[in-house]
């Protein structure tokens, strides 16, 4: 025990940079939500590296299908630079080849459409390719911490095909 203490004490004196390894790139994964940050305390230590003035945040939820509606997929949210906004990725898998679909994103929890407003479409209506994936992306103006859920519609009737609960 007092040879492994040793050792140790000794790699902190050889080695001051691990004493910093909690300010390096930070992953926890918790039910499907996937958060990362990365600010350095020491700059010194990695002079390429300067401190963030931002904590970037990162998350990323999977699209559940809505009433057997066979849509799933993956969103990617980033929390934009001095509470600028989020860019928002979204990718669905299962869509019919050549159908519109758009995406939304809401202030509650469910997908439940509210006052409509144009800013909630993330990047417009999108097309499924031939395999049944599409995507869109966009920067919209509300940040990380106000969107709560995220959609896949179907663009001619707004039916709801899939959902993901970013907050929950």
């Amino acid at each position: 025990m007092k040879t492994l203490l040793g050792i140790l004490f000794l790699m902190l004196l050889i080695f001051p940079s691990l004493t910093y390894a909690r300010g390096h790139n930070y992953f926890h994964r918790s039910s499907n939500i996937y958060v990362s940050s990365f600010t350095h305390p020491n700059p010194s230590i990695h002079p390429s590296i300067t401190p963030s003035p931002f904590r970037q945040n990162h998350i990323q939820k999977r699209l559940q299908p809505v009433n057997n509606s066979g849509i799933a997929g993956i969103v990617d949210l980033i929390q934009l630079p001095n509470n600028s906004g989020t860019h928002i990725t979204v990718l669905g898998f299962g869509l019919k080849p050549g159908n519109q679909y758009v995406s939304l994103y809401y202030g509650n929890h469910t997908c439940a459409l509210e006052p409509y407003s144009v800013d909630d479409v993330i990047g417009g209506v999108y097309t499924a390719n031939q395999v049944g994936v599409g995507s869109t992306q966009a920067n919209q103006e509300d940040n990380l911490a106000d969107i709560n859920s995220i959609s896949i519609r179907n663009a001619g009737d707004f039916k709801l095909l899939a959902c993901a609960d970013i907050h929950p």
